[in-house]
């Protein structure tokens, strides 16, 4: 799930200090994974369950 989020996520946003933050729905709920890019790898730092409210504004 987690690599599926990074490939084609629904929402992608700058996290700053060159990390971002690629968001997928998941059962009612988002998955948000935080990472950092460097040359030709990607390093997750976290991955997190949230509240679609908290993060999307439909």
């Amino acid at each position: 799930m987690i690599s599926e989020t990074i490939i084609t996520p629904s929402k992608l946003e700058a996290s700053g200090e060159g990390k971002f933050i690629c968001q997928q729905r998941l059962n009612g709920l988002v998955l948000r994974v935080v990472c950092q890019e460097y040359d030709d790898k990607i390093l997750v730092i976290t991955a997190y369950p949230g509240k679609r409210s908290r993060y999307e504004k439909d």
